[in-house]
């Protein structure tokens, strides 16, 4: 799937007062070794894959939650920029293809998001406060999705 394809086919299905960071082209890689390019984004509320693998007409689209997320990293392997974003306990790698912010801008950018204690896009019922953000977490936690590192983890960063 092209880039500027998946990136209209996200930003359409963004929740009112969501905005789009940052964004870059993207493969997905999968342990079984098929890949699904597409486009990875950071919004204002997850991290986003939204792409289709090669000889397959199904479209993958997942989303993270910022608050689920625990750490993000770039690196540099046989010439090729990658992303890996460890969200809920699992680790998700993406090989970066053109298009859109280079591993370590997107990097940076996504950080910079996942920092932010409240939204600032939206305001009055649209605005998730960090109360909201940690009821989301303990929710997460509660159905397996957090570990309990990750859930202290997570919401120590909010309350900084």
């Amino acid at each position: 799937m092209d880039y500027a394809k998946a990136l209209a086919v996200i930003r359409s299905s963004l929740a009112p007062g969501e905005t789009i960071v940052t964004s870059t082209g993207a493969s997905r890689n999968f342990d079984k070794g098929a890949d699904a390019s597409g486009t990875l984004v950071v919004t204002t509320s997850h991290i986003r894959f939204h792409g289709c693998p090669p000889l397959s007409f199904r479209v993958t689209d997942h989303a993270w939650p910022l608050a689920a997320v625990s750490s993000i990293d770039a690196s540099r392997k046989f010439l090729l920029d990658r992303i890996t974003v460890t969200a809920a306990g699992s680790a998700n790698r993406f090989t970066v293809l053109t298009g859109g912010e280079s591993a370590a801008d997107f990097t940076r950018a996504a950080r910079d998001a996942i920092s932010v204690p409240t939204h600032a896009a939206g305001t009055g019922s649209q605005q998730r406060t960090i109360a909201d953000q940690i009821a989301n977490l303990a929710q997460l936690h509660s159905v397996g999705a957090l570990t309990e590192e990750e859930f202290a983890r997570a919401k120590a960063r909010l309350l900084r």
